[in-house]
């Protein structure tokens, strides 16, 4: 990284940083729900530009991710006082689990197959919505309150943002982190040459299956803005 991009960055950080003490409540929502797109745009992105593997079913994860901290959340309102800065660890262990899960299923096969196994998964989770009430809340969904922690109120979104902020920044440094990686620079041949891989000894399911985990559910103070995970517009 030459000068001219550290400053930028640095530039960058501290707008991001002081953003809040010049935001309304309207704005720190657009900000918060800006971040957590391109968070999302970002794992998708990862998956389709490395491994060549388009899922089509990748706001499963983002759903899973949204409606376990929502129910964690709600657990606080009936006195389990984990703190809200950790709440979203919470998407990130379900999320993965849910990943695991589809991702083993999914890269069985690959190229339009992968494509059509993910959209089935995706639609046969959305079904089980509307009549499996204590997770999904059915079509009116589930919603939360947040509750004071670590001495603030967090009642406004500006504190919000900070959190949201800072879990972003940690999804995006754990991208940028994987590519580096063995196995992320294996997820690129992956994608480029499939049985070349297999020919120099590599099982191509297992690559493919590590590498379909999505950072999407690292993912995971996504209700943090409103508080509430609608069936409706979570697949």
């Amino acid at each position: 990284m030459n000068r001219y991009l550290r400053i930028a960055f640095c530039l960058a950080a501290a707008v991001l940083l002081l953003a809040p003490l010049t935001f309304s409540d309207r704005y720190a929502n657009l900000a918060i729900r800006i971040l957590v797109a391109a968070l999302f745009a970002s794992a998708f992105n990862l998956l389709w530009r490395q491994a060549r593997l388009l899922s089509f079913g990748h706001g499963v994860y983002f759903g899973a991710g949204m409606f376990a901290v929502v129910h964690l959340m709600r657990a606080n309102e009936a006195g389990l006082n984990v703190p809200l800065i950790l709440v979203p660890l919470a998407g990130v262990l379900f999320g993965l689990i849910i990943g695991l899960l589809c991702g083993f299923i999914a890269t069985l096969r690959s190229g339009a197959y992968f494509s059509m196994i993910t959209l089935a998964l995706a639609k046969l989770i959305y079904s089980l919505g509307p009549r499996w009430q204590a997770l999904f809340g059915g079509e009116a969904g589930i919603s939360s309150m947040r509750l004071p922690s670590m001495g603030l109120s967090f009642a406004a979104l500006n504190e919000v943002y900070l959190i949201v902020l800072g879990w972003s920044a940690l999804g995006f440094i754990a991208i940028w982190f994987f590519a580096k990686t063995p196995l992320g620079q294996i997820a690129y041949a992956l994608g480029d040459n499939e049985r070349r891989l297999q020919f120099l000894g590599y099982r191509t399911h297992a690559c493919a299956f590590r590498r379909s985990r999505p950072p999407a559910t690292t993912h995971r103070d996504h209700p943090l803005p409103g508080m509430k995970a609608p069936l409706g517009n979570t697949w």
